[in-house]
């Protein structure tokens, strides 16, 4: 159906711009920089995502240990794309 296609064709689109924000982050920063910070935020984000929008997670301590968990994913993200002096 025509729905189907149009959802399918949005979801390229969307793809294919984040695609090239990411190409052309790996141009500015370098591969080192950019694939670090592009593979924690999908992370983090995916792990938010299943979280809030499919509550995952429905108890206090699970609310707890994820969000710690999450910080320490976005120190360890950070320090691994982090440049030297």
């Amino acid at each position: 159906t025509w729905q189907i296609f149009l959802i399918g064709f949005m979801g390229g689109l969307l793809w294919a711009i984040g695609q090239v924000g990411q190409f052309n982050s790996m141009k500015y920063m370098g591969v080192s920089v950019a694939s670090p910070l592009s593979s924690g935020s999908q992370l983090v984000i995916g792990g938010l995502l299943g979280v809030f929008a499919f509550h995952e997670w429905t108890k206090q301590i699970q609310f707890i240990i994820g969000f710690i968990a999450m910080a320490v994913l976005v120190v360890g993200f950070y320090f691994s794309a982090k440049r030297d002096p």
